[in-house]
């Protein structure tokens, strides 16, 4: 059993935490991607607000997930960092795209070589993403999106931000750092554990591509539908 100490210090303990925590947050990106999708269900927002009060209902628990996230989200970014940093000490010289190796073509390309470039971009929209939606501090007036009853209208601060085309041309742009951070991350988390065959590779690298592209797809149309819409 790895103590935490040696989790947080030693190369496999830090290749350990980098899978399990990409393994938790691939699930929350599905999840959130299932949640925004509600979007599409109405006009109104009903889908998508009943969506939102569903979550804060569950009380402490919704809290407690919270901070599951952000520890997720802390302990991967600490881990993606040192691991590139081992790595670029280890290996001074740059890797070439497509080189051969003894077991093949590698798979080192822009996104697998640049993935502390796409990480930091999506830590970065993150922060504002969360900002703007969790805690409406890009928002002069939150009582305008005041519910009757109580609680935010999401949908209406939602539709809002997105009918302004510079925050749908931002938020289009890290969706697409997400998706080509996704697109050597799926294939490196199903690599780590060791699922793929001699054969299967080419066909596991495609595969889990296009896991990564549809996923940064269903977030890219979001912001640009509610844009049209708003016209």
């Amino acid at each position: 059993m790895y103590s935490l100490k040696t989790l947080l210090t030693s190369g496999i303990g830090r290749k350990l935490i980098n899978w399990a925590t990409a393994v938790g947050l691939f699930g929350f990106v599905v999840m959130h991607l299932l949640g925004n999708l509600t979007l599409f269900a109405n006009d109104d927002g009903t889908a998508f607000n009943a969506y939102a009060a569903a979550l804060h209902s569950l009380g402490p628990a919704f809290y407690l997930i919270e901070i599951g996230l952000l520890l997720l989200f802390v302990f991967h970014i600490y881990s993606g960092i040192t691991m590139w940093r081992q790595n670029r000490a280890a290996r001074p010289q740059k890797y070439v795209a497509g080189q051969k190796s003894k077991n093949g073509p590698s798979h080192y390309n822009l996104s697998s070589t640049k993935m502390a470039i796409s990480g930091i971009a999506i830590a970065a929209f993150v922060i504002i993403h969360v900002a703007q939606f969790r805690f409406q501090l890009f928002t002069s007036d939150v009582e305008q999106y005041a519910l009757e009853g109580g609680g935010l209208d999401l949908y209406a601060l939602v539709a809002d931000v997105f009918s302004n085309p510079g925050w749908v041309a931002f938020y289009c742009g890290a969706i697409l750092f997400l998706g080509w951070h996704l697109r050597h991350g799926v294939w490196s988390m199903v690599h780590s554990i060791g699922s793929m065959n001699r054969g299967g590779g080419k066909t596991s690298y495609a595969v889990a591509a296009v896991i990564g592209l549809l996923l940064a797809l269903g977030f890219f149309v979001l912001p640009i539908y509610l844009y049209v819409g708003s016209l």
